[in-house]
């Protein structure tokens, strides 16, 4: 069963509207995958140790703990957002992610006040992480109901889109920094210039979302609660993001950082597959979501990619494994996140239509950050945790591999529950 897709918007968002939403949302996923594309340096800034996986074993904890408060940023800004307008919660997630971001800019390290350089900057994660609670949702549920339910999946792919622009842009910059930068220099200062440009264009993205806001109203919450009429859903729509979850943060944070600390590659080739997975994310996912539309059901375009993700993955970690052949890292990670984009944009669009605007913002909130605190947010921790205990350098392809088999199980229940 889908709901109406556009019931709080007064107006359709056109054009500029919708690139002021999505320039927005990259923004602040530039400054949020910031903190793991720099996770090496980070950990040797904070995290000092004598073995170099446990010091970036608790980096990507403090990664993963920004992801701990994205459920609660996902209820408060979610409700707000339902209750108040999506822009004016939108207008919170931006201002809250440019302090946790100065946090970043500011932050003493380990040299300096010794293991307190840690809890400052898990602050900052925490910060972040509200933020992103309240963002993906606010701005993925704002797009769906600018327009018809006919060009759904297109609008909501520009959510995917601007992600890929952030990744992208994260990526360029850390490459730009490390490669100019002398090597004592990048590790003492230069990794905070990264995170001072984002910060830069906070005030400038708030004043765009607060001129968006005036085109919008909302209706207070009405008919049944969200809970428990709408556990079944909100389980297994949490349940299907998980593959594409932990797929794109393997590939975005979690392998440049192995590639270069655990494999002895050069952190170039690891940040070029980030910039790669980045630049499919944000050129591939209109298209998709077109493709989508045109198929007149986002769920007829989820289970062809995930069966061609599940049969790429083993193929895709056993060249990590094979160093005489790095080269070929890149378009099989391009190949990856083609399959990744094609299951997100159709399975997100479905998740949303799935639950009535007067909740909408407020339960696609709760499963995506659920569904990326589990499977995403922690999923460096998890696998440099079991690569610890097992010695297996399958153990990303095992954990991925689980996580895409039970979205294909959840999207078997979704669609049994709409019929």
């Amino acid at each position: 069963m889908s709901h109406p897709t556009s019931s709080l918007a007064t107006c359709p968002v056109n054009r500029r509207q919708t690139a002021t939403l999505a320039l927005g949302n990259a923004l602040e996923v530039y400054d949020f995958l910031l903190y793991g594309f720099l996770a090496p340096v980070i950990a040797q800034q904070f995290f000092p140790a004598t073995d170099p996986l446990s010091s970036l074993l608790l980096t990507f904890m403090v990664f993963g703990a920004g992801f701990v408060m994205r459920p609660l940023g996902a209820v408060v800004l979610g409700r707000h957002a339902d209750r108040h307008g999506r822009i004016a919660a939108l207008q919170w997630s931006i201002a809250l992610m440019g302090a946790g971001t100065l946090i970043f800019v500011l932050a003493p390290t380990h040299a300096q006040i010794g293991a307190a350089a840690g809890w400052v900057l898990l602050l900052g994660r925490l910060l972040q992480g509200f933020s992103m609670g309240g963002e993906i949702s606010a701005a993925s549920v704002a797009l769906l109901e600018a327009g018809p339910a006919s060009s759904a999946t297109r609008r909501v792919s520009w959510q995917f889109a601007s992600q890929g622009a952030g990744s992208t842009l994260a990526a360029v910059v850390v490459l730009l920094l490390s490669q100019l930068l002398p090597a004592a220099a990048y590790a003492s200062w230069g990794w905070r210039l990264a995170f001072a440009l984002g910060l830069l264009v906070v005030p400038l993205a708030w004043l765009m979302r607060r001129q968006l806001a005036a085109g919008y109203v909302s209706t207070p919450p009405s008919g049944p609660g969200l809970w428990p009429a709408q556990r079944q859903r909100l389980l297994w729509s949490t349940l299907l993001i998980t593959g594409s979850t932990a797929g794109v943060y393997l590939l975005l944070t979690f392998l440049p950082a192995y590639l270069s600390e655990q494999r002895g590659w050069p952190k170039a080739i690891g940040q070029l597959a980030a910039l790669a997975a980045g630049i499919t994310i944000m050129l591939a996912s209109p298209w998709f979501g077109r493709l989508a539309d045109r198929l007149q059901e986002p769920a007829r375009l989820v289970r062809p990619a995930l069966a061609v993700a599940m049969l790429l993955v083993p193929l895709l970690f056993w060249f990590v494994q094979q160093d005489q052949l790095r080269w070929l890292l890149v378009p099989l990670v391009v190949m990856y996140m083609l399959a990744t984009v094609a299951m997100t944009v159709s399975g997100l669009t479905l998740l949303i239509q799935g639950f009535a605007p007067a909740h909408r913002t407020l339960a696609t909130g709760i499963v995506y950050s659920v569904g990326v605190t589990l499977f995403g947010g922690f999923s460096g921790a998890i696998v440099l945790k079991l690569l610890a205990w097992t010695g297996s350098a399958w153990m990303p392809a095992l954990y991925l591999l689980l996580a895409l088999a039970t979205s294909w199980l959840a999207l078997s229940r979704l669609q049994r529950l709409a019929a």
